[in-house]
């Protein structure tokens, strides 16, 4: 089991922008599909009260919250770190980063902003800001956590936006290296987002829910936020509502109609499901190795395979034409008629687990309405916004 500890920009000032948000919301994937994995995680963010606000709007869960210059862990571990690497002596530091970029111990992804780091020249560190990781783990207050998650961590994951790039990803790194600490193991760095209107990722989430929001920044990043709300709503329609919550509720619908919500069983594999079988089954793996690159698009790509599989099964099988043949007699209908119903449902259960990282609220929706421990499913509910 290993340990994992994420972190974002933790921000002085200013409110809370989509380019935050997406970056806090690809953090939050991370935590949610490390911990699915079994992993231990952390997960740090930081800013003023209104971006811990984002935490309910955007079903972040982050563990941690760190107000500079509000926590009195933050105070005595910035003194503790200016005395532990000395008055300028980060900076003889910079040029070992470099090479531990290069040679792949401090990993900067995507590997197009690595060249940009190796290049980049930084005048000073704000270590207000940047120390804050590790402050928040009790370092100059002798606290455990900071061994548990950073000394003897296995995972230190760093999610920066491209303006903090030189400075978080160069100019931090050679400070812990002049204190004798250990680097982060991962620095990710976000799209840029040119703003050419205000836009408010917390009034977003309040009107449209948080999976449209979060599906939208992960699945389309936006380059600019012009027309962003109407980009929203057609992601959540078209992919969430129209794509995923019409599937699940034609599924669902189908085994309260046919089988007086009983979900039937099936002992061998259905004739024509084999694609779907095969995305069900490579779907964790897929998602695993996505995110383990930071190909978050892949990783909902691979989830998304199984809902094309299983309308694409739905269409074929044409459950409607077994009930009515089953009704009229025929008992080999009313068996493959609980094949079908069986196999659909479980692609259902597949998918509420391996949405849960990206849209936690429709994927617990879905194993509510898909998942029973008394026999039989729960009534209909609605899983998605329609706008």
């Amino acid at each position: 089991m290993a340990r994992c500890y994420l972190t974002t920009t933790v921000v002085h000032g200013g409110p809370p922008d989509l380019g935050y948000a997406l970056e806090v919301v690809r953090a939050d994937v991370l935590a949610r599909h490390h911990r699915l994995r079994g992993d231990r995680v952390r997960f740090l963010t930081g800013g003023s009260p209104e971006y811990a606000r984002l935490r309910e709007s955007l079903a972040l869960t982050s563990t941690d919250f760190l107000e500079v210059g509000e926590d009195a862990r933050h105070l005595a571990g910035v003194e503790r770190l200016r005395a532990a690497c000395g008055d300028g002596s980060w900076e003889r530091q910079v040029e070992r980063v470099r090479d531990l970029i290069r040679a792949g111990k401090l990993r900067v992804e995507p590997a197009g902003r690595r060249e940009e780091v190796l290049v980049g020249e930084v005048s000073e560190v704000e270590l207000d800001s940047t120390a804050a990781y590790i402050t928040s783990l009790g370092y100059g207050v002798d606290g455990p956590n900071h061994r548990r998650w950073w000394t003897d961590g296995d995972r230190r994951v760093h999610v920066i936006g491209p303006d903090q790039l030189v400075s978080h990803a160069l100019g931090w790194p050679a400070v812990l290296v002049a204190a004798g600490l250990p680097l982060p193991t991962d620095v990710l760095v976000r799209e840029a987002v040119e703003e050419r209107e205000v836009v408010a990722p917390d009034d977003l989430a309040r009107r449209y829910g948080p999976d449209a929001v979060r599906w939208w920044l992960l699945c389309d990043p936006p380059a600019t936020t012009e027309f962003a709300a109407s980009r929203i709503v057609a992601r959540a329609n078209a992919d969430l509502a129209k794509g995923l919550g019409d599937l699940v509720d034609q599924i669902t619908v189908m085994v309260h109609r046919y089988r007086d919500g009983k979900p039937p069983e099936v002992v061998e594999p259905v004739e024509d499901a084999e694609a779907l079988y095969v995305a069900c089954r490579e779907a964790p793996e897929r998602v695993r190795d996505a995110l383990g690159g930071f190909e978050f698009g892949q990783a909902t790509g691979a989830v998304w395979r199984i809902v094309d599989e299983a309308r694409a099964f739905a269409l074929r099988s044409r459950a409607w034409d077994l009930a009515r043949a089953e009704r009229g007699g025929d008992v080999e209908a009313g068996r493959r008629l609980d094949a079908v119903l069986a196999v659909l449902l479980s692609a259902c259960r597949v998918l509420a687990r391996e949405l849960t990282p990206f849209v936690p609220t429709l994927a617990t929706r879905i194993a509510q309405q898909c998942i029973t421990l008394t026999g039989v499913l729960a009534p209909q509910q609605d899983l998605v916004r329609r706008f």
